[in-house]
């Protein structure tokens, strides 16, 4: 008999996306029913965490199986990589306000996922929104095809582009290709500047209403709308997938770079912390035949498993020195660690033990949650 068919893979990352934004997650606006459907055929991990708390070093992590303090790509205030060498097209003023945001790259030797999968007779592609996905910052190695068209500012470029790219690939494919596709969706990252047809549609509704701080409720109704806007084209690539008949043979893997802060902690955005606004991260993975379908699984994940997990599902050996290991075989501490992106500020490193969290910081910061009963991160318990 032959030996059986290697499974497609469609990676997503749904960039600066909080997963209890989610209504695959239980949220109460009905944010992702794209979403909702791939976990219906597919499988939900409730603890899934980041490595970090922003874009670079989190997808370093997806694309190695390794930590950031171990693949290197991190903050460094006076790294190489300036956000400004990625939104070329912007005004001079634009690009000198982000040529603060400077950061190294990923290690020259590790070897990717697009490589190993490359190797082994993928098609590969990444579409991407994000700037800092941008080739300059090193995250396309080991991709056959790289588009990163239109990406002149640091709001990167919308969902529908994505997808419409991802879709013509997708078309010019040979129907027995195995692929290995990546998408980065960045709408819901900042500025928040959704369809405004699709922001009405929260504005109006009862969630908003029963809210007194205007701006809060604009904000949190903004960022929702991005959250719809890229499912719907999500979505899209999803359709185009069954009409070409490679649904169901497609390993699906959906999840996020890192969440965002809403206020939370009188904070906006993803600075450098490690809070669980920004740390938690949704994942839904649909198996080839939909296997395990409608499951859930509550074991803690992170980024760096992912790996293991694609390449386990391909049938590759899973190289030497790799920290990520398989779902259902991860013995891992979960570990979550950002580098000063100022100088002057803290490294910061969190681990997590059953519902304890222990905040540690090279400054001296030192908290310990229990997150069973404080979710929300407001007592700390290392005095204790």
């Amino acid at each position: 008999t032959p030996p059986p068919a290697r499974p497609s893979i469609l990676l997503v990352t749904l960039d600066t996306t909080r997963v209890d934004h989610l209504s695959a997650y239980g949220y109460e606006r009905d944010t992702t029913p794209n979403l909702s459907r791939l976990a219906a055929d597919g499988v939900t991990f409730t603890r899934a965490y980041s490595v970090a708390s922003w874009t670079l070093p989190a997808h370093a992590s997806l694309f190695t199986g390794k930590y950031p303090s171990s693949h290197g790509a991190s903050h460094d205030p006076d790294g190489a990589l300036v956000l400004s060498d990625g939104i070329e097209a912007a005004s001079d003023a634009e690009r000198e306000k982000y040529r603060i945001f400077r950061a190294r790259g990923m290690g020259r030797d590790e070897q990717t996922l697009a490589e190993l999968l490359s190797g082994a007779g993928h098609r590969s592609a990444g579409v991407v929104g994000g700037p800092w996905l941008k080739r300059v910052f090193g995250l396309s190695r080991g991709f056959a095809h790289w588009d990163e068209d239109e990406i002149t500012s640091a709001g990167g470029r919308r969902a529908s582009a994505v997808s419409d790219r991802a879709i013509a690939w997708l078309d010019a494919l040979a129907a027995d290709t195995p692929f290995l596709l990546f998408l980065n969706y960045f709408d819901a990252h900042m500025p928040y500047q959704p369809p405004r047809w699709l922001l009405r549609g929260y504005l109006d509704d009862p969630v908003a209403a029963r809210d007194a701080d205007r701006d809060a409720t604009l904000r949190r109704a903004s960022y929702d709308a991005e959250i719809l806007y890229a499912d719907m084209n999500f979505g899209r690539v999803i359709d185009r997938l069954k009409s070409l008949g490679r649904y169901d043979e497609t390993l699906i893997v959906v999840t996020a770079d890192h969440g965002e802060l809403l206020g939370e902690h009188s904070l906006y955005g993803h600075p450098a912390r490690l809070y669980e606004e920004l740390t938690r991260i949704p994942l839904i993975v649909k198996f080839p035949k939909r296997r395990d379908a409608g499951t859930r699984v509550d074991e803690p994940i992170q980024l760096v498993d992912l790996f293991a997990l694609i390449l386990d599902q391909a049938g590759i050996d899973i190289p030497p020195g790799i920290q990520g290991q398989v779902p259902g075989r991860i013995t891992h501490p979960i570990f979550t660690e950002e580098a000063p992106a100022f100088a002057g500020d803290e490294a910061l490193r969190a681990l997590y033990e059953g519902s304890e969290k222990l905040l540690w910081g090279s400054g001296g910061t030192r908290k310990l949650h229990d997150l069973a009963r404080d979710p929300k991160e407001q007592r700390d318990l290392a005095s204790e």
